[in-house]
């Protein structure tokens, strides 16, 4: 998925945007939304706060438009718990 290589990217605003876009396409494309979570739960990873900020808000959205359809979700963002957050002194 492009958008992915473009959520990577150094400029905090594109990749906002880029993030969200992956969000509108699971959102518009019930087919794609499996693989869109996916990539999404991948930038989480990263550890970037913005990206880790907007994929959450993203993910929130494609909760509210297929409930019930991505519960087992749920329990990864407790795995993810803390994700981008720092340290006071790191």
């Amino acid at each position: 998925m492009e958008f992915k290589e473009y959520a990577t990217e150094v400029d905090v605003d594109f990749v906002r945007k880029a993030v969200r876009a992956i969000g509108r396409c699971a959102i518009k494309l019930e087919r794609a939304a499996e693989r869109c979570i996916s990539v999404l739960l991948e930038l989480i990873k990263i550890k970037v706060n913005y990206v880790v900020q907007e994929a959450i808000i993203v993910i929130k959205d494609i909760f509210r438009r297929y409930p019930n359809t991505y519960c087992y979700l749920s329990s990864s963002f407790f795995f993810f718990g803390g994700v981008g957050d720092r340290e006071v002194g790191d």
